[in-house]
C-alpha cells in the first residue's frame, strides 16, 4: 500500500515503484495532495493511469481491488478549489482557496 506523495512528481514516485516495489509484489497506489501539483486532478489521474498501464500498480481513485483476501477501497479526498459549491459560486476560485485554508486551523484537531 503507497499512499502517496512519495516524491513530489507523479512520474518519479511510479518509476521508483515500478523499479523497487512492484518487482516484488502487486502495489495499491492512492495519489496524495502532491502527486497534483503543476496539474489538474483530472490530468494528474490520467497521467498516473498511463503510467500504470501494465502493471501490477492498482491505481484506486474511487475504487476498490481484492488481492487475496484483503479488499483495497481508495480515494485521495483531494479538493479541486475551482470547483464552487453552493453559495461560494460567485466568489472567483483563488479567494476560496484562501478562505478555505484560513479555516483549517480552526476546524481540525491537527491544528489546535
Amino acid at each position: 500500500m503507497c499512499a502517496g506523495d512519495i516524491t513530489n512528481f507523479i512520474d518519479d514516485s511510479i518509476s521508483y515503484i515500478r523499479r523497487v516495489i512492484e518487482p516484488k509484489m502487486p502495489v495499491v497506489l492512492v495519489l496524495g495532495n502532491h502527486d497534483f501539483y503543476g496539474s489538474s486532478i483530472s490530468g494528474a489521474l490520467e497521467r498516473a493511469r498511463r503510467l500504470v498501464e501494465g502493471s501490477q500498480i492498482h491505481l484506486l481513485e474511487n475504487e476498490t481491488v481484492t488481492i487475496g483476501d484483503c479488499r483495497f477501497i481508495g480515494a485521495t479526498l483531494w479538493t479541486d478549489f475551482a470547483v464552487s459549491v453552493g453559495e461560494d459560486e460567485h466568489i472567483p476560485p483563488e479567494e476560496r482557496r484562501v478562505k478555505a485554508f484560513e479555516l483549517v486551523p480552526s476546524r481540525m484537531k491537527d491544528f489546535q
